[in-house]
């Protein structure tokens, strides 16, 4: 990107919207920086507010002469592309920061710590060596049919502890059938089944019970919960199904992150099939692999456990 390029997304993505109120999770942002300032400097956040303002108004003194004119022009464009781009950011902190009411700061603190615990799935030689040559669909279809994995997920959804989202794409080929495997063993626990199909009705009918209640189970397709159910009361979340859509992931852990009843941890499984062979590395394991990056740039804690499917 060129220098000119990134001044003008910075004017027009940072610094234009400082005039608007901030989002809930723009101030989210901003309190999470002041605390780690403010803990990584041992001071207080007032301290390390002041800080962050001392930082811009020394950043937008600095003028293009005042880098060294010895260093070659592509580093004297890099440096003070980098000087503009901390200087909006830091009135971004700043801004969304001054929109946090008292309540909205102690709402936020008390986000559910996030856990993700992502398993992958080892299969024997040789069901590696029959998908190798897979196509994409063909690899999807093979795991969510898969009579192992099926099991596997059905045991970790009865294991949790608190109410549990798992997360499916297929309805037909995955979503039905995992739901009745996990109904059948689930034994006096409610297990719900959210898809397109299901009626509003229902949809709200399933969310009030869940609020009250700490050991429910919902099978859901992803479609369906992004956009038409809304529980807060959540404790676990299980993705059932391959996916890359960072956007997709992003949206399904933020659910598990909103606080409700007296939940103050929310956890993620992340179930990735690895049938590496030899040098090859199957799609959804490389979709894994991007989703790892996410969790990196997220900074969100997490534990890589590998499981032999035998």
């Amino acid at each position: 990107m060129k220098r000119s390029d990134l001044n003008k997304f910075i004017k027009e993505n940072i610094i234009e919207t400082l005039s608007e109120g901030a989002s809930s999770e723009e101030k989210r942002i901003a309190l999470r920086a002041v605390k780690s300032i403010a803990k990584y400097r041992n001071v207080s956040e007032d301290e390390a507010k002041r800080d962050l303002i001392n930082a811009v108004k020394e950043l937008g003194s600095i003028k293009e002469a005042d880098v060294d004119i010895e260093i070659p022009s592509i580093a004297r464009q890099k440096a003070n592309a980098k000087i503009t781009n901390a200087k909006g950011f830091a009135q971004f902190i700043l801004k969304a920061w001054n929109d946090i009411s008292s309540e909205e700061s102690e709402s936020i603190t008390k986000l559910a710590d996030l856990k993700i615990e992502c398993i992958v799935l080892k299969y024997p030689k040789e069901e590696c060596m029959q998908i190798k040559n897979a196509k994409f669909q063909d690899e999807i279809d093979y795991i969510v049919t898969h009579e192992r994995r099926n099991k596997f997920l059905t045991n970790l959804a009865i294991d949790q502890k608190g109410n549990t989202l798992v997360l499916f794409q297929y309805v037909e080929k995955h979503g039905k059938p995992l739901h009745e495997q996990i109904k059948a063993k689930a034994k006096d626990r409610k297990v719900f089944f959210v898809y397109g199909g299901t009626e509003t009705n229902d949809r709200e009918r399933i969310r009030a019970i869940t609020e009250k209640l700490d050991n429910t189970i919902i099978v859901a397709s992803y479609g369906t919960y992004s956009t038409g159910i809304n529980i807060r009361n959540l404790h676990n979340i299980i993705f059932s199904s391959p996916t890359k859509s960072p956007i997709r992931v992003l949206q399904s852990i933020g659910r598990g992150l909103r606080l409700g009843g007296n939940k103050d941890t929310a956890k993620v499984y992340d179930i990735s099939d690895d049938f590496t062979y030899k040098e090859k590395k199957n799609f959804t394991i490389q979709h894994f692999l991007e989703r790892i990056n996410i969790y990196n740039e997220q900074q969100f804690d997490y534990d890589i456990h590998t499981v032999d499917l035998i």
